[in-house]
């Protein structure tokens, strides 16, 4: 709903070309997983990777501590392009912005939240998953409780489709009006 009005930067797929394209990132992820965290046709094998990383805390701080640095570079890379194009704000969307510690970079932190059981659901639909293999993945990141208490504002998102977009129109007028206050915004 925000790409409406505003540039969005999704960190996951820009995680995921790095992964693919950056060939010092994977030489590390080579180095540290093995042949196997390759399929034959040279992408990631994201899910043999994943069965690792989500049953070790420690493997898991050596995949991000490979892709998060070129990630969070090509990101700013990415809103420093739409700045010059004439887009003040330009919205990240992020799972982990608390748990790597980059709230520090961004001007406003939107938390949408659903409750945890909310989550592991749609999740599992989504992706196919299972319930447990869903709760695995995110058992390294902090509750929804946890980010909404921290994010400048927070949209739940367990009712109606409604009720999410009026939510969201609200959320985006008082970054606009954020904006504008600040000089950043003049349409």
């Amino acid at each position: 709903m925000l790409a409406d009005r505003f540039p969005v930067i999704d960190s996951d797929l820009v995680a995921k070309q790095i992964v693919e394209t950056d060939q010092k990132v994977r030489s590390a992820i080579r180095k540290e997983f093995g042949d196997n965290a390759f399929l034959s046709d040279g992408s990631i094998d994201r899910s043999y990777i994943a069965s690792i990383v989500f049953q070790n805390p420690e493997k898991l701080n050596c995949l991000n501590a490979v892709v998060h640095p070129p990630t969070v570079e090509k990101i700013f890379e990415l809103a420093e392009r739409e700045a010059k194009r004439g887009n003040f704000i330009v919205i990240v969307e992020s799972a982990l912005i608390y748990e790597t510690g980059l709230e520090r970079l961004f001007d406003i932190v939107l938390a949408v939240v659903a409750a945890q059981t909310v989550v592991e659901r749609r999740l599992a639909a989504t992706r196919g998953e299972s319930i447990a293999a869903v709760r695995s993945r995110y058992a390294n990141q902090w509750s929804p409780a946890e980010k909404q208490a921290k994010a400048d504002f927070s949209i739940i998102n367990e009712g109606s489709f409604d009720t999410l977009a009026h939510a969201t129109r609200f959320v985006a007028a008082c970054i606009i009006s954020i904006a504008r206050r600040h000089g950043y915004f003049h349409t």
